[in-house]
């Protein structure tokens, strides 16, 4: 009996390396993902430290003068802006993984729609060669027993 040949292997193994790229792509998005948590923690933690820092220096220094506060306003502002800016970037980011996540999931789909062809090409050929060789058997049955007949006879 031939051995088995998948006929569309080439469409699965380009099924499959669609598949792998697209889950590197989505480890690559869920890694830019933690790098932005990251700076938005840290862009939210530098900022409220900033404004504890104003307070406090307004409290225990008493009224600061207006140059003082117009710089700091503005570096308030700076921080904010770059916090807004971090938030902006992972929403932007989630939204990426999110659709990333969908062409995973039909990537893996259409990978496992050729596993399941394979799979039923091949239990086709076992059938098929099971049937040749019981074929095979049974005429050798007869052919032995048609010698049986003919040594008695």
């Amino acid at each position: 009996m031939k051995r088995f040949k998948f006929t569309l292997q080439t469409v699965h193994d380009l099924r499959e390396t669609a598949l792998d790229k697209a889950e590197r792509e989505m480890a690559r998005i869920s890694s830019e993902i933690s790098d932005a948590e990251a700076q938005l923690h840290e862009a939210t933690r530098i900022r409220l430290a900033a404004a504890e820092d104003y307070i406090s220096s307004f409290i225990a220094g008493g009224p600061p003068a207006a140059h003082e506060i117009s710089l700091r306003a503005s570096y308030l502002d700076l921080l904010a802006r770059r916090e807004a800016e971090a938030q902006a970037r992972l929403a932007a980011l989630t939204r990426q993984r999110e659709a990333q996540r969908e062409r995973v999931a039909e990537a893996a789909r259409a990978a496992q729609v050729t596993a399941t062809l394979h799979e039923r090409q091949r239990a086709r050929h076992n059938l098929e060669a099971k049937r040749a060789e019981q074929n095979m058997l049974d005429e050798l049955a007869t052919l032995a027993a048609a010698r049986r007949l003919r040594e008695t006879s």
